[in-house]
């Protein structure tokens, strides 16, 4: 599912890097300077989607997460922290639809902008 998720992206016009394991997601986010989105699944081994994006938002508060999953269950919403979840399988529009929600997801200005206003 990484590899159709990561070519749906980019079919969108997004520049999309893959990690296929959560637990390098810290390692990556540090190396890869600015980025606007998390693209997450829920389940994935070694750590779940929610688990992961909790360390990256606390490093990095000021990124969009779109959580994906193929879980049929409704999901607590504090499971996600309320950020937007996109359902698989997943159409083109659909996708696009879910990454506009989560980008307009009320998210503090990064540092470098605070300063900078």
């Amino acid at each position: 599912m990484l590899t159709a998720t990561v070519g749906a992206l980019e079919e969108l016009g997004h520049r999309a890097i893959p990690c296929p394991d959560p637990l390098d997601a810290p390692r990556m986010l540090d190396d890869l300077g600015p980025f606007d989105l998390v693209v997450s699944d829920v389940l994935m081994p070694g750590q779940t989607g929610p688990e992961m994006v909790i360390g990256l938002v606390a490093r990095r508060p000021d990124i969009a997460v779109l959580f994906v999953t193929g879980y049929a269950g409704e999901g607590a919403a504090a499971d996600f922290g309320g950020r937007t979840v996109l359902r698989k399988p997943f159409t083109i529009a659909g996708l696009e639809h879910a990454i506009a929600e989560a980008m307009a997801f009320d998210r503090p200005a990064p540092p470098d902008q605070l300063a900078a206003e």
